[in-house]
């Protein structure tokens, strides 16, 4: 019941309500209204029971288990595609939406708990990309290179809107129960592509404060260069590449697995020269 992953659908301060309420209703158990409000408790145990397969062969010990058939996501090359350009930020929310509706279940507690991480994104989104915008008011006028400057703010303005629109469409989003949330994901999830798309969408805000960004910092490399000289803006461009690999070596797990496959790779060839070369020297 106090697990990530439990079955039931009720948290533990709900469960504590709800034999309390039973507790003091022992006394008045001919009550009708006593009795109507036990009912509805045990229909809802009962529907619970139902869903999770209890006492069946395969039953569902936790909520991220499927039990169901569920025929696998077509085209995954969409994700692929979708994880370069939002930098892996479209696959944290489809996992978190395949993760809400495993086999077409929703649970409120996660259901919100989704949804209130989606809005606070959006909104530490559309927060950087104002700031963002304010920044460019200075920008344009010491700009030499117009058409980055142009670029970086289009970018801007785009995640400004998506993240505006996002947090207006989900906000409502946020109080509805198990079932409003199952046919809304019902409804959004494609037959063919599930929710690679619908994860692509989240993530625009933050992949498009991230390109901006990029362009921003090409802009003011440009600026460095044009202002101090060419040799300059190479120095800072590269101190920014190393500490971005730094950033990179230190904080993902995918960037040292890559990095030890490279290692792996080349030392295995380093090997094989070395032993061929050995061989033709006998």
């Amino acid at each position: 019941m106090t697990s990530r992953v439990s079955t039931f659908p009720y948290s533990k301060q709900e469960c504590e309500a709800f034999v309390s309420l039973l507790k003091d209703s022992r006394e008045r158990f001919m009550d009708g209204n006593i009795i109507c409000t036990v009912a509805r408790l045990w229909g809802l145990v009962c529907r619970n029971r139902l869903v999770t397969h209890y006492g069946q062969e395969h039953s569902r010990l936790s909520r991220d288990q499927a039990v169901l058939f569920d025929p696998e996501t077509k085209h995954q090359w969409v994700s692929t595609i979708a994880s370069r350009i939002s930098f892996n930020t479209s696959n944290r929310y489809l996992t978190q939406l395949e993760d809400v509706f495993v086999d077409h279940l929703v649970y409120v507690k996660q259901w919100e708990s989704m949804v209130t991480g989606c809005l606070q994104d959006w909104r530490v989104a559309s927060h950087g990309a104002f700031l963002a915008l304010m920044l460019h008011l200075f920008l344009f006028a010491l700009t030499p290179s117009l058409s980055l400057a142009v670029a970086s703010a289009s970018l801007f303005v785009v995640s400004l809107l998506a993240s505006t629109l996002l947090i207006h469409r989900f906000t409502p989003l946020q109080k509805f129960d198990a079932v409003q949330g199952m046919q809304y994901l019902e409804a959004i999830q494609s037959p063919t592509f599930k929710f690679q798309f619908v994860a692509l969408m989240f993530a625009l805000p933050h992949a498009l404060n991230l390109w901006g960004s990029l362009a921003l910092s090409a802009n003011c490399i440009f600026m460095l260069a044009t202002s101090l000289g060419a040799g300059f803006a190479v120095g800072i461009f590269a101190v920014a590449l190393l500490g971005f690999l730094m950033f990179q070596w230190t904080t993902s797990p995918n960037f040292n697995a890559s990095l030890d496959r490279i290692h792996g790779k080349l030392r295995a060839k380093f090997t094989k020269n070395q032993d061929a070369h050995d061989t033709s020297m006998v």
